[in-house]
């Protein structure tokens, strides 16, 4: 923690370095596309090879281009897209010139989107649809469903939703190899993520990616660049959310571990349970947790002059875990809330999600009964789709000691022109040390 310290800092690409004054983002007839919404009443078959003839009644997304440079790919892709009251489809058809060199290897389950030492993400052939159901262009509301080319699926949920596997939901995905290239068929419930309770049509934002391993090229439908600019993702336009009435859903999974050694028999009882609240709000409670059985991650023994942070794997800090954390460029700061500090807990609680399209919240709070209590709150509110701003609080009780941090964040970008503040406080006899920051100035390529 950071001891009665108060900081700004600022991450700003100026116009000189870029030679442009408050550049606006250029448009390009590859980017905001539209696509339109088309309901079944029958759903298409999953065989891998898009051989059921609904997928042809179904909207169109073709002319990918090079992320990189914005120029057609030479092996193109066709999504198809359908949807009713329970499923999203999708169908992608992947021409490949040399379809002998697509490759697929991962056979283990949502392996994309786990973080690993050199950020990339695409090792492999795979395609890729990503969802923002509130149209925020906010990278913390979008989904993102793919499938390689030997049908390994990974998932990562808006907010971090699902780090249980028992919550994510089931969805289903198909491929088959063809002499043109390879084909895949995605079916993704309603229920996988969160999405606007609108009676009336609305339009949300949608995206179609494809990474091709022989040529190492990223293809994209709508062009958001390399850069990321969200705000020029597609566009999924006239869409009814599902009409049926909305029904608070209550999961409970109780367990029971035993052990015995020569000396003593153990056993130990605890219970997760998940509460939608609304489609957009859930709530998650965990009594005794048992997180002797998960999986730890491995740190590197390289040397560091800071404190280096490792992933978590507990799942009750990893369902929501995104609403609680600073969306920053700024890196050097670190992490203001980091969950490995907190130890094993008694009883936890939490709730996060949105309260409406444009504002999120995050609350968090565990016990031991030896004492210690944490608590985390975070809102965000979005002011436009380049601009959005929040306030922090994290707080531990203990024996020991108390310590409370308090965080302001704003983050504004117009074009290329990026602005970026954080202003944190820290008090209790806890917090130990301070810390100095510059601020750095970052140019975003163009």
């Amino acid at each position: 923690m950071i001891s009665k310290h108060f900081f700004i800092a600022t991450s700003i690409a100026t116009a000189a370095s870029l030679g442009l004054a408050l550049p606006a983002l250029a448009q390009n007839p590859a980017s905001k596309r539209h696509i339109a919404a088309v309901k079944v009443d029958r759903p298409p078959v999953l065989h891998g090879d898009l051989s059921d003839p609904i997928w042809k009644t179904g909207a169109k997304a073709a002319g990918f281009v090079d992320l990189q440079n914005g120029s057609l790919v030479a092996d193109q892709t066709t999504t198809y897209l359908l949807y009713d009251e329970k499923n999203i489809y999708i169908g992608f058809e992947c021409l490949d010139s040399h379809p002998e060199g697509i490759v697929g290897r991962e056979t283990v389950r949502d392996t994309k989107f786990q973080q690993n030492s050199n950020g990339n993400q695409n090792k492999e052939d795979n395609v890729e649809v990503d969802f923002d159901p509130f149209l925020t262009h906010q990278g913390n509301d979008i989904s993102q469903f793919s499938v390689n080319a030997i049908g390994t699926r990974s998932a990562a949920l808006a907010g971090g939703r699902g780090g249980k596997a028992e919550w994510k939901g089931d969805w289903d995905a198909a491929v088959k190899k063809t002499d043109t290239g390879w084909t895949c068929e995605m079916r993704i419930p309603w229920a996988s993520f969160n999405y606007p309770a609108n009676k009336s049509k609305t339009s949300m934002g949608i995206n179609f990616q494809r990474f091709q391993d022989r040529t190492k090229l990223n293809s994209i439908w709508s062009n958001t660049t390399t850069q990321g600019f969200i705000e020029l993702e597609g566009i999924w336009d006239q869409v009814l959310v599902p009409q049926a009435t909305f029904k608070p859903k209550l999961s409970v999974l109780p367990y029971l571990l035993t052990g015995a050694t020569p000396n003593e028999e153990s056993a130990k009882v605890g219970v997760d349970a998940r509460y939608t609240i609304t489609p957009q709000l859930t709530a998650v409670g965990s009594f005794n947790p048992d997180f002797s059985t998960v999986e730890g991650a491995i740190q590197s023994i390289q040397f560091t002059h800071t404190q280096r942070s490792i992933p978590e794997r507990r799942p009750f800090f990893l369902e929501g875990g995104n609403y609680f954390y600073n969306q920053t460029n700024i890196n050097d700061i670190g992490l203001f809330f980091y969950a490995n500090r907190i130890p094993t807990f008694d009883l936890g609680a939490k709730v996060y999600g949105k309260l409406a399209a444009n504002d999120t919240i995050g609350l968090l709070d565990t016990n031991s009964f030896s004492g210690r209590n944490d608590f985390v709150g975070k809102f965000e509110h979005s002011f436009s789709e380049t601009s959005s701003g929040g306030a922090m609080v994290v707080q531990t009780e203990s024996p020991t000691g108390h310590n409370t941090v308090g965080v302001l964040d704003d983050h504004q970008r117009w074009g290329k022109l990026a602005f970026e503040t954080l202003d944190a406080h820290s008090s209790g006899p806890g917090a130990g040390g301070a810390r100095m920051l510059s601020a750095p100035i970052t140019q975003i390529s163009s």
